[in-house]
């Protein structure tokens, strides 16, 4: 049959190329005469490399603001009408204005102007100068007149930078750390005789002239069996001569265990990886390295190319890493870590055409780490599949032993045996080392069989290098078909240029054989402007053979350029991918190929490619339509080509059939689940409180949990959450996001925990959600035979399992209460050192309070406490005029100075009273107290403002006779020194060289000797002493203290060994101390802290006290010990 012309679509690829070559002429026909303009090489860290047009102008450079800004995926809107920029940067907290008619700016709660010698007004858009975008946006936008190029730096996260960390939030990062932490409790696995289900498939099914069909199925199943998982995959083939046999492969059960000696058995279709042995091997294999290695060593830069819109799936070592979109350029970069072990690198290529295409590399670095001091086998036995080429199958058995030497070096040692017609044996030994960094070399020596090397280096630029050089000799030369040696390398170059990237790929390969030579030789370059895309190539085969070389050389050119998606594009043309590829081959002296292709997104799944080939040597012209549509179910794929006067037609479908046994739920994908896990939540209200969801209890409908740095999908079902692509035997971790709960009054029974997963199957979680219960009660004293409420009161809520402690402040009725707490046993009391402070005690001490998980809510009422003085009552019989009494107001404890200094300025700032701060050298802590107060209103006005306005809820009254007074001395301490003589001498230093006042002070708590100056009460004379001394004089390190108050002729000292909350707990420990050691051992009660201490008081010698003090530390074992001084 004679070819139909192909005339209609010729005439529509030409209209469609000229549209497009048209395009590209109009923005060069735009020119200006009073300015120049200049191309830039713009970047921003590793995630922006693009081009740019700037603006030259009285000796000024002036930068465009979307060219800028659209790379860095800023959104922005331009108002042509009226000049004027608006947009916002991640949120709409940080929108920004740029007015170009009145000359302001406004950014976040900034805002300023600018002048027209600030900017430049384009045809397409609006060119600022550095210097402004520094001012508004803090972006320094360094411009290189040398390289031309410009470098942006900013603290700024930019939304191009917030998607790079969400999008390395995958299972990438867990994979990068070498130890991460676990949270507990954990939810193990849960290995079971049989249990699981997941099932991919590939169908095809193809009609030629509607005559002639075939169809075809590949599956892969995956189920756990005897605490293992086994998975295998089956294909067959249906046509209109019969059905072809079934054929079965890759089908092995594997047990493993995360420690041990064996970690790891395999037992059906095993993979040897020896170098002699690498048949398909029927056997067992048993090792104990990890089944995901924990350690990274670097990454690596995956730079490639493939259409726009094709859906990319990364593998390492046959686990999902990353899938991500091609966008329009059609070069995608991935950054992979490297692990210790040999890292298999699989990119799976979906393309808009439904064509699968798959990049198989091992980093072209066979190199394999151990960990430093650790040890790792594999031992693989069994018999070789039986293939067309060898009937019959033979034994081997491979043994891998490897051992880290240190971070960089590791040695291996492999033995290899097959029989078969040639018995063969190896021993191999093999070293692996990086130096400097950036270089790693990998010797293998077998003797008297071969010598391999190889030496690879890799850049932080992605520029990439290897060599290597094999030498074969006797019995595995004539195995390997009379190999001699082979050497070759290639590289990855990253070329910097003016005007546009170039990105140059070549290598060498050449293998010497008894009677010939075969050599290749490839080299790429490929180079982008904006969505413009031109790659040149070059393929030489040589097959040389007595001195005559036969050669093939193929020359390839392909272009490729996306219509931007922005509303200026006229709908229907928006986002089409049009490709050129023409193909030249030296033999034939013509060209052998040529191909025009356009695709284009159709609603939000589909894809729509239209292709035409022409080939010229049979002067045979070829077109193909594709349609595909990629759902979450499933993927589709129609395509129709037509060539020499027949037409095929192909349908495809492929996708995974996941079967969740306990609700007999059927979940479908459209990305393969076989060899990995799944996980099922139930987010659930527990009415019955066992932990577990059970007939009755409600689920919530919504998923509150979040797997932490889980690269997986997740999706509703029968209000169930589910997740899916997460790895087999894994752990991960389980965080419980509260907030996403509509019920405000729900709390999840285990906030964080941890999970394993298990293979080919849905794993079931039951995340429990409780009630939270209210507790209320009331705080009363008895004043003038009434009980009257405490308001201000501070109550504390101790949760007895965890430790946790919440506040509760009282009302001014001396009424509190609290919501959401939940389910548990606590223990509720007022704060102990509030009632030392009043002198009272409460009635109960304490209670015990427990939270019941309900369905409604726990409600505990009732939970009163009466103060009573801590003194005997006595009766005062009223004067006849009482004498008034004033009263103060304590408002902060502070245990270091700087703290009682800043709230000693918020106190008087908001009050508009005096306040001083005092030094209790018993507690060694600052009190800060309010000037006399000689009326009952004003103390109240007072205690309102502190209570409402600040942050000094613990503020409460205190009558002037508890107030006890104590002169507070400040100094500049300028060094300290463990001797005196070192002491003295840093201080004749200072007096001489600087003619400062200090003296040596002698420090008992820490046996320092101090140089300071000399005392002073005045805070603010002290300050500007300090100042003097920095800009001054060289103690760069001065800093205000409060002098040593330890004076052994002022103080006794008392040695401390315990503090308990109940006296009776102190006596019974007072007693048991006093058995152990002798000691005069008293109990006493510290009215600051509120508790009873058990001491051996009034020790009159500072270092009796300290040989007390290490006595009861080394020879009694006591671990809490303190020593403390008073005045005498």
């Amino acid at each position: 049959m004679k070819p139909r012309p192909m005339r209609t679509p010729l005439k529509l690829i030409t209209l469609l190329i000229a549209f497009f070559f048209s395009t590209l002429s109009t923005p060069s026909a735009q020119t200006a005469t009073d300015y120049d303009e200049v191309f830039f090489e713009y970047r921003y860290m590793q995630l922006v490399a693009t081009n740019i047009v700037g603006i030259y102008q009285n000796d000024a450079f002036f930068l465009p603001f979307a060219e800028l800004f659209d790379p860095l995926l800023i959104y922005h809107e331009t108002d042509w009408d009226n000049l004027r920029i608006t947009g916002y940067i991640n949120t709409d907290a940080s929108s920004f204005a740029l007015d170009f008619t009145a000359m302001t700016w406004q950014y976040r709660d900034r805002s300023g102007t600018f002048t027209a010698d600030d900017f430049i007004v384009g045809q397409f858009d609006i060119y600022l100068s550095p210097a402004i975008y520094q001012e508004i946006f803090e972006f320094e936008f360094r411009v290189d007149l040398g390289l031309l190029s410009v470098r942006l730096f900013t603290s700024e996260r930019v939304p191009i930078l917030v998607r790079q960390e969400r999008q390395r939030l995958r299972a990438r990062i867990q994979s990068q750390t070498n130890s991460r932490e676990i949270y507990q409790p954990q939810i193990g696995r849960q290995p079971k005789l049989f249990n699981g289900g997941f099932l991919d498939y590939n169908l095809n099914a193809n009609t030629q002239d509607f005559e002639n069909y075939s169809a075809t199925g590949s599956f892969t199943g995956g189920v756990e069996i005897l605490h293992g998982d086994v998975q295998g995959s089956v294909s067959m083939r249906q046509s209109q001569g019969g059905f072809d046999e079934a054929v079965f492969s890759n089908v092995r059960w594997r047990y493993y265990r995360p420690k041990g000696f064996v970690r790891q058995i395999y037992v059906g279709d095993v993979a040897p990886r020896g170098n002699l042995v690498r048949q398909r091997t029927r056997g067992v294999s048993v090792t104990n390295e990890p089944l995901y290695p924990t350690r990274v060593i670097d990454e690596f830069n995956l730079v490639e190319m493939a259409s726009p819109d094709s859906e990319v799936e990364v593998f390492i070592n046959d686990r999902l890493f990353d899938f991500f979109t091609v966008d329009e350029t059609g070069q995608y970069n991935v950054r992979l870590p490297i692990t210790y072990g040999i890292n298999d690198i699989r990119v799976v290529v979906y393309a808009p055409d439904g064509q699968v295409s798959e990049l198989n590399r091992r980093l072209n670095i066979p190199f394999y780490f151990a960990p430093p001091d650790e040890y790792f086998y594999t031992a693989t036995v069994g018999r070789s599949v039986a293939t067309n080429l060898q009937p019959e199958g033979y034994w081997l058995g491979v043994l891998t032993t490897s051992y880290g030497i240190n971070l960089n070096h590791t040695l291996r040692l492999r033995a290899e045996y097959q029989e078969g017609p040639q018995e063969e044996s190896l021993i191999v030994a093999e070293h692996s080392a990086r130096w400097l960094r950036d270089v790693i070399t990998n010797i293998q020596v077998a003797p008297t069989k071969y010598e391999q090397f190889n030496v690879t280096y890799q850049s932080l630029n992605s520029n990439f290098f290897n060599g290597y050089f094999n030498n074969y000799r006797g019995t595995y030369r004539t195995i390997n078909n009379n190999l001699d040696f082979q050497y070759g390398f290639s590289g990855f170059v990253n070329l910097p240029n003016r005007f546009i990237p170039l990105f140059v790929r070549a290598g060498v390969d050449n293998s010497e054989y008894t009677d010939l030579s075969l050599r290749s030789y490839n080299a790429n370059v490929t180079t982008r402007f904006r969505t413009l895309s031109v790659s040149g190539g070059f393929r030489s085969l040589q097959r040389i053979v007595a001195g005559q070389t036969l050669s093939q050389n193929r020359y390839t050119l392909t272009t490729s350029y996306s219509t931007p998606r922005t509303t200026d594009v006229w709908a229907p043309l928006r986002g089409i991918f049009f490709r050129n590829l023409i193909e030249w081959r030296q033999n034939l002296g013509s060209m052998e190929r040529v191909e025009f292709s356009a695709s284009r997104r159709i609603l939000s799944t589909g894809q729509l490619q239209v292709s035409y080939t022409r080939f010229v040597p049979n002067n045979q012209n070829a077109l193909f339509i594709s349609l595909s549509f990629d759902i979450p179910s499933a993927r589709f794929n129609t395509s129709v080509r037509s060539s020499g006067g027949s037409q095929v037609i192909n349908q495809a479908v492929r996708g995974s059939i996941g079967y969740f046994h306990d609700d007999h739920i059927f979940v479908f994908d459209n990305r393969q689940q076989v060899g990995r896990a799944a996980l099922v939540a139930n987010n659930f209200v527990d009415n019955d409180g066992s932990g577990r969801f059970s007939p009755g209890d409600e689920l919530l409908g919504n998923n509150a949990i979040r797997l932490v740095g889980a690269g997986t999908r997740s999706f509703y079902k029968k209000d169930r959450a589910i997740f899916t692509q997460l790895r087999q035997y894994d752990a991960y971790n389980v965080e419980v996001n509260e907030a996403l709960v509509r019920d405000p009054s729900l709390t999840a029974v285990r906030e964080k925990f941890s999970i394993v997963t298990d293979p080919n199957q849905f794993k079931v979680i039951d995340v429990a959600f409780v009630r939270t219960g209210i507790i209320d009660g009331m705080v009363t004293r008895m004043l003038r035979d009434q009980p009257e409420g405490v308001s201000g009161l501070t109550m504390r809520l101790e949760n007895l399992e965890t430790g946790q402690v919440d506040a509760i402040r009282t009302f001014f009725d001396g009424s509190f209460y609290k919501m959401e707490v939940r389910p548990g046993r606590y223990r509720l009391q007022p704060d102990s050192t509030q009632l030392a402070l009043l002198n009272v005690t409460a009635e109960p001490a304490y209670r015990e309070v427990s939270i019941v998980a309900t369905e409604f809510g726990d409600f505990v009422e009732g939970l009163d406490f009466e103060l009573r003085s801590a003194e005997p009552e006595v009766i005062v019989l009223p004067e006849p005029e009482p004498e008034p009494q004033s009263f103060r107001i304590q408002t902060a404890v502070m245990n270091t100075l700087p703290r009682i200094i800043m709230a000693h300025y918020l106190a008087e700032q908001a009050t508009g009273l005096l306040f001083e701060f005092q030094y209790s050298p018993e507690t060694e802590t600052y009190r800060l107290f309010s000037s006399e107060l000689t009326s009952q209103e004003q103390v109240d006005e007072i205690l309102h403002i502190l209570h409402t306005r600040t942050d000094f809820d613990d503020a409460f009254v205190i009558t002037d006779e508890e107030y006890d007074s104590f002169e507070l001395m400040f100094a500049v301490q300028i060094g300290a020194q463990n001797t005196r003589s070192l002491a003295e001498a840093h201080a004749q230093l200072a007096r001489d060289r600087y003619g400062l006042q200090v003296q040596v002070v002698e420090d008992l708590r820490d046996s320092m000797y101090k140089i300071q100056t000399v005392p002073s009460q005045q805070w603010r004379d002290v300050c500007e002493r300090l100042e003097r001394i920095l800009q001054e004089t060289e103690f760069a390190d001065a800093f205000v203290v409060v002098p040593s108050h330890v004076k052994p002729d002022e103080y006794l000292f008392i040695v401390q060994v315990g503090a308990y909350a109940r006296e009776s707990m102190a006596n019974r420990m007072r007693d048991d101390f006093v058995r152990r050691t002798g000691l005069p051992f008293e109990v006493t009660f510290n009215r600051c802290v509120g508790l009873y201490t058990v001491s051996v008081r009034d020790i009159p010698r500072w270092g009796n006290a300290i040989q007390m003090y290490n006595e009861l530390l080394n020879e009694y074992g006591f671990e809490q010990v303190l020593v403390v001084s008073r005045r005498k």
